[in-house]
């Protein structure tokens, strides 16, 4: 990486880094543009040579955030020995810490700005979106390859109907601050059982001795 490479990177690092401690500390409504720059250090112009808008910023600190969910999740598909519910509600408990070490609110609010700003959002979301959607089918296809599916079982289907749940479980407890960790997992584990147990396949059911 040239200097100027690395120079770029550093501004960037700084700015996520200013605008992660204010946000923790005054939250998304309360924090500026230009709070964002004198933290980082930097004038109010630099700063839109890198980021455009605060919903940009925000995308850029949870994107970091998705990136190191998916790593773990991967390693859970390679690492896959036996049950395929459990294998989906690890990766959705890696997700849903992913979202419980930050403040509700900020993903609320992050939701709210893909609302009104989908066109400058749509790139990061449906990159992370694909990303989710291929992990689920990699799973899968674990678990059949494992014998632990039915052969006969539709994979593809399979995994849109488990993205589609999993988005919903999600969205409800990113809006629902009265939900818990607790809630949210026990609902996921009971839709997610019902949509793969009834295509276990009779080795899944074997006891381990």
């Amino acid at each position: 990486m040239s200097l100027r490479a690395r120079k770029k990177q550093q501004a960037k690092d700084d700015i996520l880094a200013a605008a992660e401690k204010l946000l923790n500390e005054r939250g998304y409504p309360d924090t500026t543009m230009k709070d964002i720059a004198a933290e980082a250090n930097m004038s109010y112009q630099t700063l839109y040579n890198y980021f455009p808008t605060k919903s940009v910023i925000v995308q850029s600190m949870l994107l970091k955030d998705v990136v190191t969910a998916a790593e773990s999740a991967e390693r859970l598909i390679l690492n896959y020995k036996r049950d395929p519910v459990a294998l989906i509600c690890a990766g959705a408990t890696i997700q849903l810490d992913m979202v419980s070490n930050r403040d509700r609110h900020l993903w609320r609010e992050f939701v709210a700005e893909y609302l009104i700003h989908s066109q400058d959002m749509a790139e990061t979301v449906e990159h992370t979106d694909l990303g989710a959607h291929a992990r689920i089918e990699r799973a899968l296809k674990t678990t059949r390859q494992a014998g632990h599916l039915k052969a006969s079982v539709d994979i593809v289907t399979m995994a849109n109907i488990i993205y589609n749940t999993t988005e919903m479980a999600f969205l409800a407890y990113i809006m629902r601050p009265t939900m818990t960790r607790t809630d949210m997992l026990q609902a996921f584990k009971k839709e997610i059982s019902l949509i793969i147990t009834p295509y276990l396949s009779e080795a899944s059911k074997t006891p381990i001795i």
